[in-house]
């Protein structure tokens, strides 16, 4: 399936009613994207529903090595087996598919796009390398559209807090490495931009 870029559900809908044979769907995207919420509306095309957060494992550490890679492998041959229709969203998914030894008939990635673009895009600037993501000038600020004024944007400060919990260094590297962000089948460009 070559590349396809929509802009609303509806229309990611309609392109997963196209195959008719899919019966591993994923849908990826960095954290608070809307891969939730869509996971919800694709169980309506009676698929069995599963999200990565579910089957953590805290106690584990970061958040690749938190999950229960054997509860997710039996869920996914089970269904499988049954002939049943299975949709995993969750960051990294591609990541933990491959881990064990599957991989989706459909993958979706939802990029949550603002004003000037996709939101992420700085996090996967592909003439930096991971490292130097991680690294935050003190100076830097990001400036309010609306106001004018300087500011530290909640992404910035969301992202520092990723990355101490580590989850956010996870979701660069796995960015660059497996770069969903622009080989999914589905690309949802995902619209919010509130005034």
């Amino acid at each position: 399936m070559p590349t396809v870029i929509v802009n609303t559900i509806d229309e990611v809908i309609e392109q997963i009613k196209l195959d008719k044979d899919c019966n591993i769907l994923s849908i990826d995207g960095w954290m608070n994207a809307g891969k939730t919420f869509l996971l919800g509306k694709i169980k309506d095309l009676d698929f069995y529903t599963i999200s990565t957060d579910s089957i953590l494992d805290n106690a584990k550490g970061l958040y690749l090595e938190a999950i229960n890679y054997t509860e997710l492998a039996s869920f996914v041959k089970e269904k499988l087996k049954s002939g049943k229709k299975i949709a995993i969203e969750g960051v990294c998914v591609t990541q933990i598919l491959a881990t064990i030894k599957q991989e989706p008939d459909i993958s979706i990635y939802i990029k949550e796009m603002g004003v000037l673009g996709w939101v992420k895009e700085d996090y996967v600037d592909e003439s930096k390398t991971p490292e130097e993501v991680f690294i935050k000038d003190d100076k830097e600020t990001s400036t309010d559209i609306l106001t004018g004024e300087k500011i530290t944007s909640s992404i910035e400060e969301r992202a520092m807090t990723e990355k101490r919990e580590g989850l956010f260094y996870d979701v660069v590297r796995y960015h660059y490495e497996y770069h969903s962000h622009i080989n999914s089948d589905i690309i949802f460009e995902r619209s919010e931009i509130r005034y």
